[in-house]
């Protein structure tokens, strides 16, 4: 991404730093986590920054991303390609509830977001591993849903995620989620 501009639907290229993570990344699926690569489907998302990183780690793991606009980062309206300064001007007044608050004019809410993100993940089918490349805020709405966290809560937890850091989420043999998802963070950019 280019420095100050806001994120959401800004969709812009991968900067050299954003494709060396995702080569990174790649090898480290590669060599340490996608034992049967021919059983899982990549979902990614459509924007720039996210087909990049899913073709780049395709290419280690010989994965073709099924490309979706379903997994865009939350929609940030007026705002994309903006500077923080600049959408900090167009942003609206909160208002209550905080997941129904639109920021911008044009954008999504949190709970619409959801919403779109939930729709999405239970229309996966469950015969196949998943590997997602996601934004950030993906990543959370999945987290969310996964821990089966009501949308009232939701709006009071979150989690910090790296760029291109790995996330497992895993049904044990009980059939249970086990809690907490198991992060692997701040690894992978050792790997040259």
């Amino acid at each position: 991404m280019v420095e100050g501009l806001t994120g959401g639907w800004t969709d812009l290229p991968l900067a050299e730093q954003g494709r060396h993570q995702a080569r990174c990344t790649g090898r480290y699926l590669a060599d340490n986590l996608l034992e049967y690569p021919s059983s899982y489907t990549c979902y990614s998302s459509d924007l720039l920054r996210a087909s990049e990183i899913a073709s780049i780690i395709g290419t280690y793991i010989q994965l073709d991303p099924v490309i979706t606009a379903d997994l865009r980062e939350i929609n940030n309206g007026t705002a994309a390609y903006c500077t923080e300064k600049e959408a900090e001007g167009m942003k609206q007044h909160p208002t209550y509830p905080p997941v129904d608050w639109v920021p911008y004019p044009g954008a999504e809410s949190w709970g619409m977001f959801r919403k779109r993100i939930v729709r999405f993940m239970e229309g996966i089918s469950s015969d196949r591993k998943v590997l997602m490349i996601a934004h950030s805020n993906v990543v959370i709405a999945i987290l969310h849903w996964w821990l089966q966290i009501d949308e009232r809560t939701a709006s009071r937890i979150s989690f910090d995620t790296d760029p291109c850091s790995i996330t497992v989420l895993r049904i044990n043999a009980w059939g249970k989620k086990p809690y907490p998802p198991s992060a692997i963070r701040d690894t992978i950019y050792d790997h040259g």
